[in-house]
């Protein structure tokens, strides 16, 4: 009883790796797809950016095209918080293996140099720099304009394309420097779902179905019915991320009950316990809702 109890946890922790497409994510891969293409042609480099709040799915896209698309040789890099020049460099020779990323004394322009190196020994054809809006922790505007013009000539000095991964505040370095907006070829956001939007609802919908198949209960939740998908994106905010928190969070009271589903109870439960709000959606369902 208890291995089953584990191999139950184990099942839900795969749903932490689910990826289902929707009309932006659609979308973003054909436009990336674009970007590149137009940049095999063209004489100057170009960035893209892919924007959204936390939770809305743009690293899990992003891990998700790179594997779809393993032959452009992408890097992923995840950035540092209170990210530096010098920080962005040895998190990029971290992940390209250079055995001296974290050499001391050296300057940052000589780190770029030897960044640019890496990537062409490595044969990089694309780089994702995730959690982009650590660059501009400061509000001062004089050390976001100078930020947009380092990046401008780190785009420009590795001649790869690269792609901008973040949250929206991102966009004020792009918007303090001309030369550096004109430098971006693209852009997609990732939003909320609303669920006044028809399409959105239906995806949303879709969504929750995909991770119902991936709940270890022998009795249906109808994670996808009217009343409870309402409920888990007002709790989540439309943010599958963090919709994915939720139902795991739930899901782990449910087992740990010997329930047979998940139940609204225990929706309740994870909302409290994850912190998400004031006003409990779940509250004022009933059971029947779900089961």
């Amino acid at each position: 009883m208890e291995n089953n109890f584990y191999q139950n946890i184990q099942k839900l922790g795969t749903l932490t790796s689910l990826y289902v497409d929707n009309q932006q994510t659609l979308f973003a891969k054909e436009d990336l797809k674009a970007f590149l293409i137009s940049e095999k042609a063209s004489e100057t480099s170009s960035y893209y950016t892919l924007l959204g709040e936390a939770g809305a799915g743009k690293t899990m896209f992003v891990k998700q095209f790179c594997k779809a698309n393993s032959r452009i040789n992408s890097l992923y890099v995840k950035l540092p918080s209170a990210c530096t020049r010098k920080a962005v460099a040895q998190s990029i020779l971290f992940e390209l293996e250079d055995p001296n990323y974290l050499r001391t004394g050296a300057t940052s322009h000589n780190m770029m140099a030897r960044t640019k190196h890496w990537l062409q020994k490595k044969n990089i054809g694309l780089i994702f720099l995730d959690e982009a809006q650590q660059l501009i922790e400061s509000k001062n505007e004089k050390v976001i304009y100078d930020t947009s013009e380092w990046l401008k000539d780190a785009v420009s000095d590795w001649g790869i394309p690269v792609v901008f991964v973040g949250l929206p505040k991102f966009i004020d370095v792009i918007t303090s420097n001309d030369q550096f907006s004109r430098r971006r070829w693209g852009h997609t956001e990732f939003p909320e779902a609303i669920w006044e939007n028809m399409t959105d609802r239906k995806e949303w919908c879709s969504f929750l179905h995909e991770v119902e198949g991936g709940l270890p209960f022998p009795t249906e939740s109808n994670l996808s019915s009217p009343a409870i998908a309402h409920a888990i994106l007002q709790a989540t905010g439309g943010m599958r991320g963090i919709a994915i928190q939720l139902i795991i969070r739930a899901a782990k009271f449910s087992l740990s009950d010997g329930e047979f589903s998940l139940s609204v109870r225990k929706f309740s439960r994870a909302y409290q316990d994850l912190s998400l709000g004031v006003q409990n959606p779940f509250s004022g369902l009933r059971e029947k809702a779900v089961a």
